[in-house]
């Protein structure tokens, strides 16, 4: 959901100090949340999937309370596990399936909805990659598929055996 609204059954003092009395309805808007300069950096407008990866290129643990969507402590979402395992599934098969390349100089930008959609979408071209060993050989050549044209790179990769 792209809001949440809180109500407080006692009187509260937010991390910023404002004292928030009983009953007061708070709404808080996750699109802007997850933009914030003061909890993301000055980099906060920009795309990088580098933020969520350690040094060591595992995952990158960030609190739960600096991006609600799921709620955070007592009070976390029972779902949001198996979101997260539903989206990597989804995401390593695109990308072992599919080549993806978005598209350039797109408008990007959230929907005036309660859920959180993009306004135009997200326009990407999209071809079916095709793994096929070569004999004798530790390379693989990698096919995307499309319907007008045919596409072929060339990958290093391991030991071609479990693919021969």
């Amino acid at each position: 959901m792209a809001l949440e609204h809180k109500s407080l059954v006692r009187p509260d003092i937010l991390p910023s100090g404002h004292c928030i009395p009983q009953n007061t309805k708070i709404i808080l808007f996750f699109y802007s949340t997850g933009r914030m300069r003061r909890i993301w950096g000055k980099d906060c407008l920009e795309f990088k999937p580098k933020r969520w990866i350690s040094k060591r290129y595992g995952i990158k643990h960030e609190p739960s309370f600096k991006f609600p969507a799921f709620n955070a402590g007592p009070r976390t979402c029972i779902g949001k596990e198996i979101s997260f395992v539903q989206m990597k599934i989804v995401a390593a098969t695109m990308i072992y399936n599919y080549h993806v390349q978005l598209v350039e100089d797109q408008s990007v930008s959230p929907s005036d909805s309660i859920i959180i959609q993009m306004k135009h979408g997200l326009k990407v071209k999209s071809g079916k990659s095709v793994l096929i060993s070569g004999k004798g050989s530790n390379r693989y050549d990698l096919c995307l598929k499309s319907n007008s044209e045919h596409k072929q790179r060339r990958i290093q990769c391991g030991t071609a055996e479990k693919y021969s």
